[in-house]
């Protein structure tokens, strides 16, 4: 994510983090998985992100493991474990459902806002 060095993001700002991806290889490949981290001064927001053809799962462990909302949980206070949400996810993954030709390009993105 890129922000012009005279821009400075206000809290009520929605900034789009935007992923690129090719194919350079001169094969079809499958089973892509596309995985971003959310920058650490944003929070993502819930339901935004969006991707060709792909289910988009969410990780609350620094990427360690992914699943989707509603499945992902963190410790909580009292030992046991609490349901997280969109502003406790630290990388956002896109699988593919389809192959990707070679050559082929795509984008994905989500929306964030400042910390």
């Amino acid at each position: 994510m890129r922000i012009a060095a005279d821009t400075v993001a206000s809290n009520s700002d929605e900034l789009i983090v935007t992923v690129r991806f090719t194919n350079s290889s001169d094969d079809v490949v499958d089973s892509i998985r596309i995985t971003s981290p959310v920058p650490a001064d944003v929070q993502y927001v819930a339901q935004s992100a969006s991707g060709p053809g792909s289910e988009v799962l969410f990780s609350v462990d620094n990427g360690r493991t992914f699943g989707r909302p509603g499945e992902l949980t963190l410790p909580a206070p009292d030992g046991g474990v609490h349901g997280a949400d969109a502003s406790d996810y630290t990388h956002v993954r896109w699988v593919l459902h389809a192959p990707l030709d070679a050559g082929a390009t795509g984008i994905a993105r989500f929306r964030a806002v400042p910390r």
